[in-house]
């Protein structure tokens, strides 16, 4: 039941997100991180995002990913992608996620050569 529950819960916030945010404000859907010691420099448009950025680059700045293909199980509206692609200089890089509302949009806004993105269930993956 509490399952059933979060599901729907989720469905309405990505719903919400998909039509209402029309203009890409919401980009990321995590916490963040927050730590002077870990404070990363950043391009002005991305400051807004910071601290969900820093939660991504400490988590993928663990290992050297430079040159290395990225999948992101769960990319949701694929921010944490975009910086790793832009900033961190990997070989492809694949987001995928069970809204495909979610994946509509991270092809709207990212999709190029080195990032894809596809609608996938994560208890299912082809890779």
């Amino acid at each position: 039941m509490v399952d059933k529950l979060k599901n729907f819960l989720f469905r309405i916030w990505y719903w919400y997100l998909s039509t209402i945010d029309r203009n890409a404000q919401v980009i990321f859907m995590n916490y963040g991180y927050s730590n002077d010691k870990h404070k990363i420099k950043l391009d002005e448009n991305d400051e807004k995002n910071r601290y969900s950025i820093q939660l991504y680059h400490l988590v993928a700045t663990g290992i050297d990913i430079k040159g290395k293909d990225i999948l992101e199980v769960g990319c949701g509206r694929g921010g944490g992608l975009s910086y790793i692609n832009r900033y961190l200089e990997p070989g492809l890089v694949t987001g995928v996620d069970l809204s495909n509302k979610a994946i509509e949009f991270c092809k709207k806004y990212y999709a190029n050569e080195r990032i894809k993105f596809s609608q996938a269930d994560a208890q299912n993956l082809n890779f």
